[in-house]
């Protein structure tokens, strides 16, 4: 399988010799969340200016292309023996939530109740030592996301993908050690 060599402000993205289908696949998935975000946010979020619209679809598109890249294995190895840059990874995502409900006007801490939890799972399950215990623990915070987003009443359906989303990409797919 052919591998690519991106520059060096890439890597972080997709690892040092990532597969040419790795980073195919994370581009589309990307441009068809940023899309679908974008139709979405112009049917049922009629009030947002076009580059409150555009904001929300990077974000979105970020998330789900975030969720595949973190999967493949030239991602996982780039950030292997890089705790602090792992870090910094989980701590970059803390404005997502902040952008999107300030974004949505609904910045209040029942909103972003979900968003702390996440970044601070994230620190938690990147703390852990052992990979067999990052797994359990993961999937059970996941399920507790899951069910905090059903008992804080949040009536927005991309809110609530949104908040899906960052759980599985900052949670599942990042937090854990795989390699």
């Amino acid at each position: 399988m052919k591998t690519l060599k991106p520059p060096p402000f890439l890597q972080a993205l997709h690892g040092k010799e990532p597969l040419l289908r790795d980073v195919a696949l994370t581009y589309l998935v990307a441009i068809q969340i940023g899309i679908g975000s974008w139709i979405y946010c112009s049917h049922h979020l009629i009030a947002l200016n076009n580059w409150e619209t555009l904001i929300i679809s990077l974000i979105c598109a970020d998330l789900a292309a975030g969720i595949f890249s973190n999967y493949t294995h030239a991602t996982e190895a780039f950030y292997e023996d890089k705790p602090v840059l792992r870090n910094i990874f989980i701590g970059l995502h803390t404005a997502y939530p902040a952008l999107m409900l300030y974004i949505l006007d609904t910045l209040t801490f029942r909103y972003l109740f979900p968003g702390i939890f996440t970044i601070a799972a994230a620190f938690y399950i990147n703390a852990i030592r052992y990979k067999q215990d990052q797994k359990i623990v993961a999937v059970f915070v996941f399920t507790v996301g899951s069910g905090i987003l059903l008992k804080t009443d949040i009536d927005t359906a991309l809110l609530i993908w949104f908040y899906l989303m960052l759980m599985f990409k900052l949670i599942l797919a990042f937090g854990i050690r795989r390699h």
